[in-house]
């Protein structure tokens, strides 16, 4: 009959042990492999996240070099174009004037010569000048050319110019006569010009001279209403 040794386990008892130590080795390699799947997971998904991240600040970098590109090249358009247009757009401005009559006993007579200097025809050429003697330290009085007579030619060629004749309503008696040859007055002749380039755009010009009483021949751009549009 055998005694068993009661400090030995018996196998009954190693073999549970076993079982339990061997399904928690597995339970910790599940575990493992499921927080190592998770890791990798998690990895990926930042690498994911940091790819969105990187082509996302790429496009809206595109996309702005692109806005500004936009805007900058239709800014530079807009100035080639207005630069064109200046460029090639009609210029009807006041050319040379001349006294074509100057007698006492008779109205004064002066004309006026105006010019197409631009680079295209210019339409509906309206022009309404003013001739105006009056004394030295008075200013010409520009309300008078809304009432002036108004010319307008069907259309004004590149370089092409018109003449005009002003007749002072006045006749010239000798206190005049010396008074304009002494420079106490002084004749203006002044006006604006309205016309219409080819692309339809509406222009004007404004103009006064005074002529030099020393010679009665030279005419000089008075010190206002000399000014242009710049469309």
């Amino acid at each position: 009959m055998e005694h068993s040794d009661p400090d030995k386990p018996s196998t009954k008892q190693q073999i549970p042990d076993a079982n339990k130590n061997s399904h928690r080795e597995i339970i910790n390699t599940d575990v493992g492999k499921m927080i190592g799947q998770e890791q990798k997971q998690q990895s990926k998904n930042d690498r994911h996240t940091t790819y969105e991240r990187t082509n996302n600040r790429i496009l809206a970098g595109i996309l702005v070099v692109t806005f500004v590109y936009a805007v900058f090249s239709g800014l530079q358009w807009n100035i080639m174009r207005s630069s064109m247009q200046l460029d090639q757009r009609a210029w009807v401005n006041f050319d040379r004037a001349e006294v074509k009559q100057f007698k006492i006993g008779e109205q004064s007579i002066v004309s006026i010569i105006f010019k197409n200097y631009g680079k295209t025809p210019a339409k509906i050429v309206a022009v309404n000048p003013v001739i105006e003697v009056i004394a030295q330290e008075t200013s010409p009085n520009f309300a008078k050319e809304n009432y002036a007579i108004k010319t307008t030619p069907a259309i004004l060629a590149p370089q092409q110019t018109m003449a005009i004749y002003l007749k002072d309503k006045s006749i010239l008696s000798d206190y005049n006569f010396k008074n304009i040859t002494t420079g106490k007055d002084l004749i203006y002749i002044h006006g604006i010009i309205k016309y219409v380039d080819i692309i339809g755009n509406h222009h004007w010009t404004t103009y006064c001279m005074v002529l030099d009483y020393r010679d009665m021949k030279t005419w000089s751009p008075y010190k206002d209403h000399n000014d242009t549009d710049d469309n």
